[in-house]
């Protein structure tokens, strides 16, 4: 059974002006990842500073991650280790705390013959009873899986269920798929070559790119694990601008750079990485006029102390304020809800705020702008996708307006009828006529 199909992140790790891990921000991303369609998290990877981490600070930063989703999605722990008794100590830990899997990247510096591969592995998933996916990255590792060993610890090791393929050959995933006779779930591990690696049988990609456009990258998958070949191969093609950008730097300098720039605040780097140099910071500006919008993500998410969080959607259009900026409205959400619940709510909230303006603009005041407030709620919420109905209100007053249709209209504006209101309502007569 895969682990999960789709577009999983690779997030990064944020880091307070210290460089300690700022979990408050940590838990914000987390949450703007489900928001965004995120199909899984994989925390302490490459993109997440891993190498860098105490085997301490690794496990904790791993069990917030797994305490923090609370099984909404699945989380991936980044495990792997060149020390394979470090690797196993580090898994189990994860398996302990509630992984849904484990990402483990092949030894680096001290590498491996293939048959030092075999027993590594071997050895970090016996000793385990979650799901494993391996992580040939050579260009990182200087060590690579070769198609042939893939296919043995397939076979011989019951866990090891995917491989991350991040080598930028696209022929070494043809093989890992022909000689596992496709009993392996392969996973792109390079942003710009995510349609391609589906072609041969893939199921998702393990991303840097989610941490700026997350609902992007999900639905670039969707779109061609749904059939629909051509408009996912129009996502790939059009995000490869901004995938150059990722990457133009060592990962992850250029991406942390990036979500700063988006006001996401996710810190520094620890060292030897360093600071995004100012020739690739114009790259990244250039990168997103040209290709995928990374600042088009307009919400943000705030963890409260008791674990619920408040997220914070920016209005366009019909909530702009006359300095010509949108508009934003607060919802409350708690830790627990799922996607439903809280698109209702932020429908609820936002029909709230919009039907205030609607009526101030309108010059209302007393009790007819009241009922006016409650009966474009309503109206709203039915737009917006909302059922519930607001209180003090009845269903049958308070349907919505036929949907606006260009072709009906011939330019001329109706007048409304306000004596039909006063007949009504006579004690708002004062009111309506101010």
């Amino acid at each position: 059974m895969s682990i999960f199909k789709g577009a999983g992140v690779a997030i990064v790790t944020p880091m307070k002006s210290d460089l300690e891990v700022n979990y408050d921000k940590l838990a914000e991303l987390l949450e703007e990842q489900i928001a965004g369609k995120t199909d899984a998290i994989i925390i302490c990877g490459t993109t997440g500073e891993s190498a860098t981490m105490s085997e301490e600070e690794h496990s904790k930063v791993i069990r917030f991650a797994i305490e923090r989703v609370n099984h909404r999605i699945p989380v991936i722990a980044g495990t792997g280790s060149n020390s394979t008794r470090t690797a196993i100590q580090l898994s189990q830990e994860a398996a302990k705390d509630g992984a849904d899997g484990l990402l483990l990247v092949t030894p680096y510096y001290n590498k491996a013959t293939q048959n030092g591969l075999i027993a590594h592995y071997t050895q970090i998933c016996n000793s385990v009873d979650i799901p494993a996916i391996l992580y040939n990255v050579p260009s990182r590792t200087g060590c690579a899986i070769q198609p042939t060993t893939v296919a043995h610890l397939v076979k011989n090791v019951d866990n090891i269920v995917g491989i991350k393929e991040a080598s930028g050959d696209i022929s070494v995933g043809a093989k890992i798929m022909h000689l596992c006779d496709g009993n392996i779930d392969l996973y792109s591990g390079n942003d710009d070559q995510v349609v391609p690696l589906l072609s041969l049988g893939g199921i998702g990609v393990i991303s840097v790119l989610s941490n700026v456009a997350p609902t992007y990258v999900h639905d670039m998958v969707t779109k061609y694990l749904s059939g629909d070949t051509a408009g996912s191969c129009k996502m790939q093609l059009d995000a490869l601008p901004i995938c150059d950008a990722l990457f133009c730097e060592v990962n992850p300098i250029p991406v942390k750079a990036a979500m700063n720039m988006m006001g996401k605040e996710v810190g520094s780097l620890r060292a030897p990485l360093t600071e995004l140099e100012e020739p690739h910071k114009e790259l990244l500006k250039k990168a997103e006029e040209n290709g995928v919008d990374f600042n088009a993500i307009n919400q943000k998410v705030e963890v409260n102390s008791d674990g619920s969080c408040t997220l914070t959607v920016q209005i366009e259009n019909f909530m702009q304020e006359e300095n010509g900026k949108n508009s934003s409205v607060k919802v409350e959400l708690d830790s627990k809800d799922d996607a439903k619940t809280a698109t209702q709510k932020v429908a609820e909230k936002v029909a709230d705020s919009a039907a205030s303006k609607v009526v101030k603009d309108s010059g209302l005041t007393g009790e007819a702008a009241n009922i006016a407030n409650s009966m474009a709620q309503e109206a709203l919420k039915k737009g917006l996708g909302s059922t519930g109905s607001t209180p003090g209100t009845s269903s049958s007053s308070s349907s919505a307006a036929p949907a606006y249709d260009p072709a009906q209209d011939d330019g001329t504006d109706e007048e409304f009828d306000w004596s039909e209101i006063e007949s009504e309502f006579p004690a708002f007569s004062d009111d309506l006529a101010s």
